[in-house]
């Protein structure tokens, strides 16, 4: 065989062969879909009933530092009744499939189950098909203990059409004979508009208060945020930088929320 035939079948299987971050066929995120994950959380309800209080866990904005999630969701397995855990996003930097499995893997190690939100970076590139595959869902809506969460997209530069409200006003809808605590949306942005327009932002608010919610909860500012709304009854949470060793935890009670800020060391918040 001619050498430089010989050479260029060489090239070929190896070009062949090479991994390319493009590619999605290699996650490893089994067992974490939305769906799968929703399921987890309905088996802990089961196992809670007769309670009227539950905690939830917050981590948010990982991205480049799948140690710093891992570590977080060590500390939160040192909190005997965790219901579950909300990563609020960007759970990537650049919306590759290895870094989504560097988020899994430390998904593993949580002792609870584990609930995404999509954030702007996991939008990015190849970021919408990996989530699709991996998470299923970009909304989402369940009930736990009496109290309703709505998980919407909001990532208006990666998508058109988001927040979607018709899903949050269906998610929102109080169906007969129930009995509900409270309704909590949680997002990876807070409230906002691509145009800084405050007034779509305080028609947004509106929205969600007009539709009996009482809480949003978000991450991506990479700081601890609790404030409540000038005029409206409508009180935001944002979860400080995974990145920096932050996480949170949230006490939910029959008629009242309150939350604490960890860095590691849990402190309870106060409202700004």
């Amino acid at each position: 065989m001619d050498k430089w035939l010989f050479l260029s079948l060489i090239l070929i299987l190896i070009t062949g062969c090479e991994y390319s971050p493009w590619q999605i066929n290699r996650l490893q995120c089994d067992g974490f879909s939305i769906p799968e994950q929703l399921d987890a959380v309905a088996e802990v309800e089961q196992m809670m009933l007769g309670s009227d209080s539950f905690k939830v866990g917050f981590v948010a904005d990982s991205q480049l530092h799948p140690q710093s999630l891992y570590d977080a969701i060590g500390h939160l397995n040192q909190q005997d009744d965790l219901a579950f855990l909300f990563v609020l996003g960007d759970l990537s930097e650049m919306g590759l499939e290895k870094e989504v499995n560097w988020a899994c893997q430390a998904f593993k190690r949580a002792k609870f189950p584990v609930l995404v939100v999509i954030g702007n970076h996991d939008s990015i590139s190849f970021g919408k098909k990996i989530w699709e595959e991996a998470f299923k869902l970009f909304n989402y809506s369940f009930s736990f203990l009496n109290t309703r969460f709505i998980v919407y997209n909001d990532n208006k530069y990666e998508f058109s059409d988001v927040p979607d409200h018709d899903f949050i006003s269906q998610a929102a809808n109080l169906s007969t004979d129930e009995l509900r605590n409270h309704t909590i949306a949680v997002s990876h942005i807070q409230p906002w508009s691509i145009d800084d327009d405050q007034h779509e932002v305080r028609d947004f608010k509106q929205f969600l208060y007009d539709r009996g919610i009482g809480y949003t909860i978000h991450g991506h500012t990479s700081k601890f945020s609790y404030f409540q709304d000038n005029v409206l009854d409508l009180t935001h949470y944002i979860v400080g930088d995974a990145a920096g060793g932050d996480f949170a935890i949230m006490n939910v009670m029959p008629n009242s929320i309150n939350f604490k800020s960890c860095s590691p060391e849990c402190l309870p918040a106060v409202l700004e």
